[in-house]
């Protein structure tokens, strides 16, 4: 069985940002709200700040999206406080060490104050003030606010934008070489290798075609190194089509994968060989049912000897229990 679990960003907001009583020729403080992000990427995610949205293609603060006289006009340079304002104007800033010091600007090259947000856009790929980064799956709390100052003639009223806080998981490219070795040298039909391959992901889907060799059954692919024994592998063994997950620790460089092929010999294990039923066949005694593997292919058949002498398939693993009733294979 497998499957795989997605990474994803979490970002949980605890309210709107609201400045209730800014008089005419004053500044002021909005409410400080709790932003907190967290992610499951093994990379890590990055935190933006935008300001604007599809429908409101601006950052300032508007009466309406239609008034461009009336606005408060979003910072274009970093203000170490309040009283550094210009007449409306407007900025943010954040905190994350519980609002013992306010920083604006990318995290890890902040500014004391405040700053303007960059307009939003709408790609994934957000191009908006880095609010908190990180290269592994955690978890990030900020406070955040906005200030304001009002010239004394400023037309009253209420004004709003919308400020996006966008969550980002780090896409780390891997440059792969994927080998697949038969140490028996004896298989025969082994995939195609592959080099210069790259993933974003880390995930890598193995080839579906399934070698063969003589007298042998293919059991899957070894990513551990079996070649003093084809038969075994102390790793993980991986059917032909199945993904395989570069490690996390491998992951943004260049990577080598080696698949080695492992093989089982039915004559020489409890495994029955189909081909082999004229053999083993002779022994079952009626009501008998056993498990029988086609050398080919590897695939397996449950057979049962009958009444009537003849050894009949009753389920196989290629197609399920038989539409009709039981096939004969040996007599």
């Amino acid at each position: 069985m497998q499957f795989t679990f997605n990474p994803t960003v979490q970002i949980a907001v605890s309210g709107d940002l609201i400045i209730p009583d800014l008089a005419p020729g004053s500044s002021s403080d909005s409410n400080i709200i709790t932003i907190t992000a967290g992610s499951n990427d093994a990379h890590g995610y990055k935190l933006y700040g935008t300001v604007g949205s599809s429908t409101n293609n601006y950052t300032d603060l508007r009466l309406s999206s239609s008034n461009t006289t009336n606005v408060f006009t979003n910072l274009s340079s970093n203000k170490a406080t309040l009283s550094n304002f210009s007449d409306n104007t407007w900025g943010y800033s954040y905190s994350t060490d519980s609002g013992s010091s306010w920083v604006s600007g990318n995290a890890g090259s902040t500014s004391s104050g405040y700053n303007g947000l960059p307009l939003y856009n709408s790609s994934n790929n957000a191009s908006g003030v880095i609010l908190a980064s990180t290269s592994s799956a955690s978890e990030t709390s900020l406070q955040f606010k906005i200030g304001a100052k009002a010239a004394s003639t400023q037309v009253s009223g209420t004004y709003t934008n919308t400020i996006n806080f966008i969550g980002v998981g780090n896409v780390v490219t891997t440059t792969y070489s994927l080998n697949y070795v038969d140490a028996s040298g004896e298989g025969t039909g082994l995939p195609v290798s592959l080099s210069g391959q790259t993933t974003n992901d880390g995930v890598v889907t193995l080839s579906d075609t399934t070698p063969t060799r003589t007298d042998y059954v293919f059991k899957g692919w070894c990513d551990t190194n079996n070649s003093s024994d084809p038969t075994t592998c102390s790793g993980d063994t991986y059917d032909p089509g199945r993904i395989y997950i570069i490690p996390a620790a491998s992951q943004g460089g260049t990577v080598t994968i080696n698949m080695y092929a492992v093989w089982e010999n039915p004559s020489a294990s409890s495994v029955l060989a189909m081909q082999d039923v004229a053999t083993w066949g002779s022994t079952l005694s009626t009501g008998d049912e056993v498990t029988a593997v086609d050398t080919r292919d590897g695939k397996e058949y449950t057979v049962a000897k009958l009444a009537d002498g003849n050894i009949w398939m009753t389920y196989n693993s290629n197609g399920g229990k038989t539409a009709f009733g039981f096939r004969p294979i040996f007599a």
